[in-house]
């Protein structure tokens, strides 16, 4: 059963001429806190949270994001 996204998503998506999917790891990897992605996409951090458990992204995006601010290099 493929994913349905909500008008959101889609919008995003449009704006970046990408699917969430692509989207959300290449810019997690841009943005050192997970706080300057949902700024840059206009939404709250929970949204992108949700996004990423919804996409099956979370874990492998939440570790790179979390090593980063450990690290304190944002990238």
């Amino acid at each position: 059963m493929a994913l349905r996204k909500t008008e959101l998503m889609r919008s995003i998506e449009a704006r970046f001429g990408k699917p969430l999917e692509v989207l959300l790891p290449e810019i997690l990897e841009s943005y050192p806190t997970q706080r300057e992605v949902a700024k840059a996409f206009g939404v709250h951090e929970s949204t992108i949270n949700y996004w990423l458990l919804r996409l099956g992204l979370r874990k492998e995006t939440q570790m790179v994001s979390v090593a980063a601010e450990q690290e304190g290099t944002g990238t």
